[in-house]
């Protein structure tokens, strides 16, 4: 989706991405399973988030949920919308990272239409993705 390359032509990205489990722990049982989720796991999962972020200084995070990720599990306060209709967002406390919601690849995922949108959002929001661009 990042190159718009085969998948096995987009191995050099790796260098380049780091890879975040919202939910540190089991969530449930099955593919489907939310019912270990909980108030102290959200609160716990919220928190690991920021120091992550904190930590790593990502420009762009993309997150896989457009559900229950964006709309109940990851905080929604102290935001600045960038674009409702592309779940685009960046915090207050953090004006370097933005944050875009796409579907979970397992919902159905058009490679495609994620690619370009891609590359209109880090366009529109001056982030360099020359090195994302460049096989090796």
């Amino acid at each position: 989706m990042i190159t718009g390359k085969d998948y096995h032509f987009s191995d050099y990205v790796w260098d380049y991405l780091s890879f975040y489990n919202f939910f540190q722990k089991n969530v449930g049982v099955g593919a489907k399973g939310k019912e270990f989720i909980n108030e102290k796991l959200i609160e716990d999962s919220q928190k690991a988030y920021f120091e992550v972020i904190n930590i790593l200084k990502p420009e762009l995070i993309i997150a896989w949920g457009r559900s229950s990720l964006y709309y109940a599990w990851v905080p929604q306060d102290d935001c600045k919308i960038i674009n409702e209709e592309c779940f685009l967002y960046k915090y207050k406390k953090y004006p370097g990272t933005i944050i875009w919601h796409i579907s979970h690849p397992s919902q159905g995922f058009p490679y495609g239409e994620y690619h370009k949108e891609f590359e209109r959002i880090t366009k529109e929001t001056n982030i360099d993705i020359s090195k994302l661009m460049e096989s090796k």
